[in-house]
């Protein structure tokens, strides 16, 4: 079995990218968060999109939670091999900072990795882990939004594992989950309610979710005793 089997192409995900985000920009709930910080830096970032081979971005938005004010770093980085045709990086990764304790509180990625570009080290194709690359946002912190994050605060957060399997991500779907979670905050409520915004991630849900899910129906349907939904399916083992 090969990752393809239930993922799209790197083209088709590189052009999914693109109309997904031109159509979540039109949202004008999203164009008030963060003073449009979100909207311009993708809109910056998603023109020829569907034709280029990388997208990288790194952005932030506030969020009001439990009378906290936070910072959410989201970075972007998926690179398409020109010569493979196959994806050489296709990460998500966030932290969620309390800028007025100088702290990290999450620093979560989100991984796609195919089976032909494993080491030996067992990994499920799909995967959110504990982020121990943490440099450019950290970076982008520093520059960005003049905030010194205290090192010795990351401690223990350099482990990967576990990674724990995920269903397929891009960028408005991993927003939408974010945006969900931060309803509390009226501003992402009115987001995640937009027709418009619901329209963009029920394409990338068509798009990216409909397959890998059949795929996983159809797996869990065959009577074969031998193939495990996890271990065959994300994991690769006969």
């Amino acid at each position: 079995m090969s990752t393809e089997s239930y993922y799209i192409s790197p083209r088709e995900f590189m052009k999914l990218e693109a109309d997904s985000l031109k159509k979540a920009s039109n949202c004008s709930e999203f164009q008030k968060i963060s003073n449009s910080k979100l909207v311009n830096d993708f809109s910056a970032c998603r023109n020829g999109l569907e034709y280029d081979n990388a997208f990288n971005c790194i952005t932030h938005f506030q969020v009001n939670y439990a009378d906290t004010e936070l910072i959410v770093v989201l970075g972007v980085n998926i690179v398409v091999d020109s010569g493979s045709g196959l994806f050489s990086e296709n990460s998500y990764k966030f932290l969620i900072i309390c800028p007025s304790r100088k702290e990290v509180i999450r620093c979560i990625q989100f991984d796609f990795e195919h089976f032909v570009k494993r080491n030996k080290e067992p990994k499920p194709s799909l995967h959110l882990q504990m982020d121990k690359g943490l440099s450019p946002v950290l970076n982008y912190c520093q520059k960005e939004l003049e905030i010194e994050i205290d090192k010795e605060e990351l401690k223990g957060k350099e482990y990967d594992k576990p990674r724990i399997p995920i269903y397929p991500i891009c960028t408005v779907l991993l927003l939408d989950l974010l945006f969900l979670e931060f309803q509390t905050d009226n501003r992402y409520e009115n987001v995640v309610l937009s027709k418009t915004w619901k329209n963009a991630i029920k394409m990338a849900e068509d798009v990216l979710l409909l397959k890998y899910y059949n795929f996983c129906s159809d797996h869990l349907a065959s009577t074969n005793p031998n193939k495990k939904l996890l271990s065959h399916l994300l994991y690769d083992h006969t």
